[in-house]
């Protein structure tokens, strides 16, 4: 399919640039590369680590009053939002263009919600985590130690193994919202007729929107979890302080010893930092583009 819609393409292409054919051969490597993961390794290799992360979930308890509604109605609408911008896509393509580049564009669709449903997969999954995370809080001032020595080891495995599922998606993720927008801004750029219709416009920028939503909310969530690391380590050191129990004061080396760390595919650290640092990459890029502007 890559090979039949480079071919038909070549009729709306033909005036790219260099650098356009360039971000839409990156886009086109990354979702290739995210369905290959996707139902070769992460589907086949890493099957087991699916087993073994649902287990530790299992066994560990979550919050007494986790919203299990909330999140059902937050996926809900999420649906909603993507197939209302999906739609809303192929309308603007059939009224601008014609109905063969609908027809090029509709794989897309389905490329664009393999994204969609694994990011919405890899929140659910750091929900999980943070309730439990926040329920070790209450074992902790119950006294609950015995407890909390266990449940901190396994989800410092639980954060190893979403780091080894999930990883790579996250990774491929955060290129594909970066060179989404570089790609939307160079054609904003370079391109007088998308400038002109609102319609385009409205699209590419709900489009980035979405893109981008899932990709802060995932960053978020990954960030949440070791701002409660951070609080159970307070009360682990406050515990310590006031008693002279041997049993009470190991807490603190279990608690320090399992400390959570989110990393994507091994290249980078997944925090609240992350975000300004894919900024200060998409700023300086676009000043890039900028240079290649035709006069």
């Amino acid at each position: 399919w890559f090979i039949v819609r480079k071919i038909y393409s070549n009729v709306y292409y033909t005036h790219f640039t260099l650098v356009d054919n360039i971000l839409f051969t990156l886009l086109d490597i990354i979702f290739y590369t995210h369905n290959f993961y996707v139902l070769v390794v992460l589907m086949v290799v890493k099957r087991h680590q699916w087993f073994k992360l649902i287990h530790n979930l299992q066994f560990v308890e979550c919050q007494v009053n986790f919203p299990h509604k909330s999140h059902w109605l937050a996926i809900i609408l999420a649906h909603m939002v993507f197939c209302a911008i999906t739609i809303s896509g192929m309308t603007v393509y059939f009224v601008i263009f014609d109905i063969t580049y609908v027809e090029l564009n509709f794989v897309d669709c389905f490329e664009n919600y393999s994204l969609f449903f694994h990011t919405v997969c890899t929140c659910v999954v750091l929900s999980l985590l943070l309730s439990r995370y926040k329920r070790q809080i209450l074992f902790l001032k119950r006294e609950n130690i015995n407890k909390v020595h266990c449940n901190m080891y396994l989800l410092k495995k639980s954060v190893d193994i979403f780091n080894d599922i999930f990883g790579w998606m996250i990774l491929l993720d955060v290129c594909y919202g970066a060179i989404k927008c570089l790609t939307y801004i160079n054609l904003m750029v370079k391109n007088e007729n998308i400038v002109r219709n609102l319609w385009l416009q409205f699209y590419g920028v709900s489009l980035l929107t979405s893109i981008w939503a899932r990709i802060v909310t995932t960053i978020l969530l990954c960030d949440a979890i070791l701002k409660k690391y951070e609080d159970i380590f307070n009360v682990a050191f406050r515990i310590k302080c006031s008693t002279n129990n041997r049993k009470f004061r190991s807490i603190l080396a279990v608690v320090s010893h399992n400390r959570p760390e989110f990393r994507a595919a091994r290249f980078f650290l997944i925090d609240r930092s992350l975000l300004f640092s894919i900024f200060d990459s998409v700023t300086t890029f676009t000043l890039v583009i900028l240079q290649f502007k035709p006069s």
